[in-house]
Formats: C-alpha cells, sequence, structure tokens
C-alpha cells in the first residue's frame, strides 16, 4: 500500500488534493508570552492574567506534509528564511521553531497549551493546562500540570533543566533566532515540522536535538481526545538517539502555579500520579497521569524535591543508537459537578488510565479521530481561496475545542465559554457576552448541543443575576459584565455599567429558541430568563414626560471608550428586543406578559439621526478625534437585525466604520462584513472579511490574536467573529419563527461555497451556493430543496433589508 493510500483510507478519505501557491513570508517579531504576565483588554478595561510507534497514520501524514510543505518552495540561501507552507485545507505547517506562537489542544473539558516543542513546553517554558469551571477566588486557575517533559543525554537537559522548575527563567530568544551553523557546539533545533491536524484535532511535530554532538529525534504526537467522557488527554514522544547509553526523563505531575488553591495533595506509585486540589471557594478537582515507556528503563532520582502539590516521575531509559524508545503519557481528569467528581472518582481515575493503556494508543488515537469526524459533519468548505478556507476552518476548530453541551459535569448545569477558552487565563477565564452574541450564533448554525453549555450556564447563574439587580436597586435580574462560578458581577470600575450584557443574555436565550424550536427549553430555561431581564428593563429605564419616550441613562456602551452615556443605541436596542421576546415567548407558551413589557418596548427611545438617516450611538455623540473601539451601532444591523431601509443601514455602516479604530478587537470588520454583504457590497464585504483575520492570525497556526497590536491568543471571540462572517454574510443563512433561510453572496474571488450540516428546528440542510449566485439549500436525508434563487442577491427587497 503506498504512502498517499495509507493517509487517504485511514486519515482523511475526504480531503482534497493539496493545493501548492506560490509560497510568501510571514514577518513577525519571534516573542513568547508568558502565561501569567500582565496584557490589557480592551484598550481601557483592566490588567488581567495569563498567568517508536509504528508506521501508521502519524507517521504518513507527518511525511507527507513534509514532502507537500517543501514543495515549490525554493531555498534561497543558508540564512533562516523560512517560507510559509501551502495552504493546506486541512492541515497547518509550521517549518520555523522561532517564528513560532504554538497552539492549543483541548476537548470542551481539558485545554493545554502545545509549545514548539510538540508539548507542553514553548521556547524551554512550560506551559499552561486548564480545566473548565476550575475558579479559585472567582478567578480561573491552573490546573495540575501535566504536559511537560525534560529530557536528558547526560549532557544538558531539553527543553529546559526540570531542577528549576516549576518555573525556570524563558530561553534566550537569540539562542534559537540565529542561523542555524553547523560548526556551533551549542544546542540546537533543526530539520524542524510541526503539523496541527485539524481533521483528526493532533499536533505532531518532529526535529532534531543536538547538544554537543549528540542528538535526539523527536517524534511527537499530542491530542485531547473528545471521546468518551473527553477527559483524556495523550502525549507520545518517539525519540531515537544518535548515540548508544542512557536516557534520563523527568515526567512531573503539578508543579504549576497554586494561586487560588486552598488545598492540594498529590501522590506518586509507580507509573501512576495523582493530584487531587480544591481551589479556593471553587469546585475540587482531581488529575492522574499514567507514563508508559517501551524500552528498558529502571526509576532514577528526580533532579529536586517536588513543590507542593506535585509528583515527580523520573526514569532513566537504557537506548541505543538508531533504536528508537516511545514514552506514552496517559492523562484523566474530573472535576465536582452536580452530584460529587464527575466523570469519576479521584482513586477510579488510577483504574481507568490502566484500562486505557490496555487498549493502547492506536486505539485511543482512533476514537480521538472518529469523534473529531462527527464533530466536522458540520463543516465550510469555501471554493477558490486556500487561504481563506485554512483561516475560517482554523477559527472554526479553535471554538469548538472549548465548547462542550450541557450536562451534570457542572454544578450550574453547564459551562460557558470565556473569550480565550481553555487555551488561556486572560481575563480571569471570566465569561462576558463574549459567548452569548459572537460564539452561541454560530454553534446554533452548526453544533446546537454545544450551545447547550452557554446556555444553561446563564440558566444556573439566574440567581446571582437576580442578586445584582437587586443591588442595582432594580427588579428582575441583571446579567453581569464578567462572571465566573458563581454568577457575581466581577467587572472592575465602571465596568458594571454595561447593561447591554442583560439584554444581550436574553437575546441569546431568544435565539437559541428559535435554532432549535426547543419548546421545553422554551417554558422551562429561557422563559424565566426572559420574563425577569424584561422586569429589569422596566426598572431600568427612566421615562422622559416632555418627550413622551423611555431612556436608560447612565451604561458604558459596548465602544467602552465612551465612558458613562446615556441612551446607547446599542443597549437601547438590544433591552427593546429583550422586551418583544419575552412577550413572543409568553404568547407561545400562553403565559401572562407584563403590560409593562410591550409599554416600554414601543416608546424606548433610539437615537436616530433623520438629517443624516443613520443611527447616533448615544446622546451627545461627537467623537472629535476620538477612534471608536468597536462595533456599536453598526450592531443594529447584526446581530439585532433591527428593521431599517437600506439607505439607513449603509450610512450607518460607512460612517462608523470610518471613525473606528483599526486596532481594535476582530469582532468589530467580522459586523462590518455581514452589514456588507447585506447591501449586496462583494468587494466591500471581502475586505472586511479579510481585515477580521489577516492581522490577528499569528504563525504558524492561525493562532487568534484579541488585536492585531498584540499577542494575547487564543481569542475565541475574533475566531467566531470570522465563522460568522461567512455563515450569516457570503452564505446569508439566518432563521425566526418560520424556519431557516438563505440569500447568499459570494466574494468575487470564490468560485463556490458549502455549508455542510446545518441545524434548524431538529432536521439538516447543506447550502450549496455557486459562482454565479445560484444555490441551493437542501434538507438532508435527500430532502427536497426548499429554497432556491439566482441573479442578484435577496438581500435587498422593495428598498429595505430583510
Amino acid at each position: 500500500m503506498s504512502l498517499c493510500h495509507t493517509l487517504h483510507t485511514r486519515t482523511s478519505p475526504a480531503l482534497p488534493p493539496l493545493t501548492r501557491i506560490p509560497c510568501d513570508r510571514r514577518t513577525a517579531t519571534a516573542t513568547a508570552s508568558s502565561s501569567s504576565h500582565a496584557v490589557r483588554k480592551r484598550t481601557s478595561r483592566r490588567l488581567h492574567h495569563l498567568a517508536s510507534h509504528r508506521l501508521g497514520v502519524r507517521a504518513a501524514l507527518l511525511a507527507l506534509t513534509i514532502i507537500a510543505g517543501t514543495a515549490g518552495c525554493a531555498k534561497r540561501d543558508t540564512q533562516v528564511r523560512y517560507p510559509t507552507p501551502p495552504y493546506h485545507p486541512w492541515r497547518i505547517t509550521a517549518i520555523d521553531p522561532t517564528n513560532h506562537r504554538g497552539t492549543y489542544l483541548a476537548n470542551g473539558f481539558m485545554g493545554m497549551r502545545i509549545g514548539r516543542e510538540g508539548f507542553g513546553c514553548h521556547k524551554g517554558e512550560p506551559q499552561t493546562c486548564l480545566l473548565v469551571g476550575a475558579y479559585g477566588d472567582e478567578q480561573l486557575v491552573q490546573a495540575p500540570r501535566w504536559s511537560y517533559a525534560a529530557f536528558s543525554t547526560g549532557r544538558a537537559w531539553f527543553p529546559s533543566d526540570p531542577s528549576a522548575l516549576p518555573a525556570p527563567p524563558p530561553m534566550p530568544q537569540e539562542a534559537f533566532s540565529r542561523p542555524v551553523n553547523q560548526e556551533d557546539t551549542g544546542p540546537r533545533l533543526d530539520n524542524y515540522r510541526q503539523v496541527l491536524d485539524m481533521l483528526s484535532g493532533t499536533v505532531i511535530t518532529h526535529y532534531r536535538w543536538t547538544e554537543r554532538r549528540r542528538a535526539l529525534t523527536f517524534d511527537v504526537t499530542a491530542f485531547a481526545s473528545r471521546a468518551g467522557f473527553r477527559n483524556l488527554c495523550v502525549l507520545q514522544w518517539r525519540i531515537t538517539p544518535s548515540y548508544t547509553g542512557q536516557l534520563a526523563c523527568v515526567l512531573p505531575l503539578g508543579g504549576s502555579p497554586l494561586n487560588g488553591y486552598a488545598t492540594t495533595s498529590a501522590s506518586q506509585n509507580g507509573d501512576l500520579q495523582l493530584v487531587s486540589a480544591v481551589p479556593s471557594h471553587g469546585r475540587q478537582l482531581a488529575v492522574a497521569a499514567l507514563t508508559q515507556i517501551d524500552g528498558s528503563w529502571s526509576p532514577a532520582a528526580p533532579p529536586r524535591r517536588p513543590v507542593r502539590g506535585e509528583a515527580l516521575y523520573a526514569v532513566t531509559v537504557r537506548v541505543t543508537k538508531g533504536q528508537p524508545v516511545t514514552i506514552t503519557r496517559w492523562v484523566m481528569a474530573s472535576i465536582q459537578g452536580a452530584a460529587g467528581l464527575y466523570p469519576m472518582p479521584a482513586t477510579s481515575l488510577l483504574a481507568a488510565l490502566r484500562a486505557a493503556r490496555q487498549r493502547g494508543f492506536e486505539a485511543a488515537l482512533r476514537d480521538h479521530a472518529a469523534a473529531m469526524r462527527t464533530l466536522w459533519n458540520s463543516d465550510i468548505v469555501i471554493d477558490g481561496s486556500p487561504r481563506d478556507q485554512q483561516a475560517v476552518r482554523a477559527s472554526l476548530f479553535y471554538l469548538l475545542q472549548s465548547m462542550a453541551p450541557a450536562g451534570p459535569q457542572s454544578p450550574l448545569g453547564g459551562d460557558s465559554v470565556a473569550p480565550m477558552g481553555l487555551s488561556s487565563q486572560a481575563w480571569g477565564g471570566h465569561i462576558f457576552w463574549d459567548a452569548d452574541m459572537w460564539m452561541l450564533p454560530v454553534a446554533d448554525l452548526l453544533h446546537p448541543d454545544l450551545a447547550t453549555g452557554i446556555v444553561a450556564y446563564r440558566f444556573g447563574t439566574l440567581k446571582a443575576a437576580r442578586e445584582n439587580a437587586a443591588r442595582e436597586g432594580m427588579a428582575g435580574a441583571s446579567y453581569p459584565t464578567e462572571s465566573a462560578g458563581t454568577g457575581r458581577e466581577l467587572a472592575p470600575d465602571k465596568f458594571p455599567k454595561e447593561r447591554h450584557n442583560t439584554g444581550d443574555v436574553a437575546f441569546a436565550q431568544w435565539r437559541h429558541y428559535l435554532a432549535t424550536g426547543d419548546r421545553s427549553f422554551l417554558a422551562n430555561r429561557a422563559f424565566p430568563i426572559l420574563s425577569a431581564t424584561a422586569d429589569y428593563w422596566v426598572s431600568r429605564v427612566t421615562y422622559n414626560a416632555a418627550r413622551d419616550r423611555y431612556e436608560v441613562h447612565d451604561v458604558v456602551p459596548p465602544d467602552e471608550t465612551a465612558g458613562e452615556v446615556n441612551n446607547d443605541v446599542y443597549t437601547n436596542a438590544v433591552a427593546r428586543e429583550n422586551l418583544r421576546a419575552a412577550i413572543a415567548a409568553a404568547r407561545i407558551l400562553d403565559r401572562p406578559a407584563n403590560p409593562k413589557w410591550r409599554a416600554v418596548a414601543d416608546r424606548i427611545y433610539i437615537p436616530f439621526d433623520p438629517a443624516l438617516h443613520r443611527y447616533v450611538e448615544h446622546d451627545g455623540f461627537s467623537p472629535g478625534r476620538r477612534k471608536l473601539k468597536q462595533a456599536d451601532a453598526q450592531l443594529l444591523i447584526f446581530p439585532l437585525r433591527v428593521p431599517m431601509s437600506a439607505k439607513v443601514a449603509a450610512n450607518t455602516l460607512d460612517y462608523y466604520a470610518s471613525i473606528t479604530s483599526p486596532h481594535g478587537p476582530a469582532m468589530t470588520s467580522s459586523i462590518q462584513a455581514v452589514a456588507a454583504c447585506k447591501l449586496g457590497r462583494r468587494q466591500q464585504a471581502y475586505s472586511f472579511f479579510r481585515n477580521c483575520y489577516e492581522p490577528f492570525a499569528r504563525p504558524y497556526f492561525s493562532y487568534f490574536s484579541e488585536k492585531p497590536t498584540t499577542d494575547n491568543c487564543c481569542f475565541l471571540t475574533g475566531c467566531a467573529g470570522v465563522v460568522t462572517a461567512v455563515l450569516y454574510g457570503f452564505a446569508g443563512l439566518d432563521f425566526g419563527e418560520h424556519g431557516l433561510t438563505a440569500h447568499p453572496l459570494l466574494p468575487p474571488s470564490w468560485s463556490g461555497l458549502q455549508i455542510r450540516g446545518i441545524h434548524n428546528r431538529g432536521r439538516l440542510y447543506d447550502l450549496t451556493v455557486k459562482a454565479d449566485g445560484t444555490f441551493t439549500l437542501k434538507e438532508r436525508a435527500e430532502g427536497p430543496a426548499i429554497n432556491r434563487a439566482g441573479g442578484p442577491p435577496a438581500a435587498r427587497q422593495n428598498g429595505r433589508l430583510q
């Protein structure tokens, strides 16, 4: 069987052939951000803490990528000038160990940052491991680190000296940025190639590390399994030495910072390690690891004493020149759920690890790959632009990794998604409107099962929202700007005044009902939120008798640099949508509606300039030379879908796009792309779309940064914006009480677009759009086409946006 045949039958039967385009080169500063350094969110907000195996799937994939990645990329000189590999639709390849930001792998429960070394280390610095919902004093704590390892030839340690752990100093950047010199006797990395395979959800890394004429060749595979309970992570090192002798190995469990923990304990029994911990005012957790070594080995003395909450596993392996040694690290975790530790008690983790080892690495990888394939049953396929295809699929991949369905794993019924998901502790791992207004719309169309975690979290924190409203002196429920495990307000300074968050939560609950048609959800989960938040707005508005209207005073808008204002247009508009949704839900459920809901909804003030035919951001709006931080008034076009004429939409889009900062977060450009599509502006929409990912994608894996001027990764809100621009913009998908519709508008450079596995009200659809504008939206199981159109876009009918 040929190498290519092996790959296509065992790994990716549906993969199109590799597209070769001229190689280009991205220029970026090779700096690595510490997982605990302070950075800022959203300009004026707050400081926060980032705080061998046999030839098979992995070997075939790596070999093919090495061949494909080098094809057509001419070697220019002996200096380190690494070309960007071709934009493959499923695999992203890194070939420069210096110009590299790493990536992360997660399964909605466990997350681990993967550095250039292929495991939990980046340029010698140990990386973060996280568990969803593991808050200590309302800050996401680092889980006991399971992904780090160190190896020694007897002359030096790679990737860093474990005796300096748990916090070694970063390796000097210049040691890896200088050109490779074969006469250099210091440590060096060469023959480097790292592959992120999005189809199978794995990272595969190959390189050779040399120190004083002794070399170790590494082939590392890492994945966070989505199979079963989604509580398994696996790392495997296949190490081939250039010498005969001994190889020292140290694999700690724990050793990560203990900030936020009340108690920790660690134990070790042979190749098994267990760390149990209780974050302060948080949920008990446990992490267990089993290390499997295929080869001759013996226990060794650890290079240092374990720190509190750490178990150190140290061995010496007998190696023979040219003969690989395989080390497999099996890791499982549990966390306090609705009834005890989920999915199993700490002691049961050890038995589960032994069972996983008995089944073997290939079986675990196969189960995970099958689960990933199921996830990719809903997908986006772009014809005509390999670069756009890779960016969109990478954005969807990163987003899905941190999403999980509702269930007993959480005392709240579900865990929402922080802006960085399971990639970082940024902003304390808090929950913002990002999950409700940016991530949920993607999940509602492609993965409504994963959307349930987001909406369940809000129902689980409804009691805290009621308490928040009472502290404000208001009725109903007030959802916080930032929250964690309890749902109480955690935002500092003026930011609790971002009262649009209450409307955002309600709007998201209503949209999820429209997407699923689940009346039980509407009655038992959504309506209690809709009615309580509607009561909040009734108590929060101020009646202006002179103008006979209701106003909302003293709020901070999404454009946070505006400060505290009266009548922010988005806040007032989303409050109106909240009130109308409560009225509609009461009608559907045949429940009484508070008459004040309609009275306020009908007369709430929405700032508008009739002379300029555009919406006004807030009272007294006069930005002068100030650039807006992010979209505000434009959000009325999408996602609020406020009915307006094409002229008003165009004026609102064009004016605010011209005065918005180019250094703000990516979501603004994605909203502008959707708005431009609704206006039938193909080229402008495509320009906005490219701008919503190009300045933010970090090498090599399209690792998404919050802003173009920072390396704050992985910003899932921005990833969701990229996917939103395609789903709701170019594909023109939308849904309401009457089902699913499509009004696509392709960019000039795309020759086709497919959205596969669209979910709506229990049915599954596929959308196919051709370059000439014709399209079919067809129900699965050979169902009839339910919508067909061609010619000019259907975004404008009778002069109004639909």
